[in-house]
């Protein structure tokens, strides 16, 4: 039952680290179109300006940390079951023979 409640808060925290993400990304792109000055056909826009900078960053940051946090998790998840289990049936079966 522990490891079903612990995938569910997994999915939770992921989903919403991506959801971050998602919104930090739309933030940037209307950001992009809201501050772009009007130019001549010689003249060169960076796109990237000091606020739209900052969403892209937090953009990557939550999209980082929730890649980060399913990774661990892929890895943790089966272990700490196999090792749960490997326990349980050693102990019950040591009990059973007494």
């Amino acid at each position: 039952m522990c490891f079903v409640f612990l995938a569910l808060l997994e999915f939770a925290l992921v989903n919403s680290y991506m959801r971050k993400a998602g919104k930090y990304e739309k933030l940037s792109k209307c950001k992009e179109y809201l501050t772009a000055p009007i130019l001549s056909d010689t003249e060169e826009f960076s796109p990237l300006d000091k606020n739209s900078n900052r969403f892209l960053q937090l953009e990557f940051y939550n999209s980082n940390m929730g890649l980060k946090i399913d990774k661990l998790s892929r890895f943790l998840f089966p272990s700490f079951f196999i090792l749960f289990n490997s326990l349980y049936w050693s102990y019950y079966l040591w009990y059973l023979e007494e």
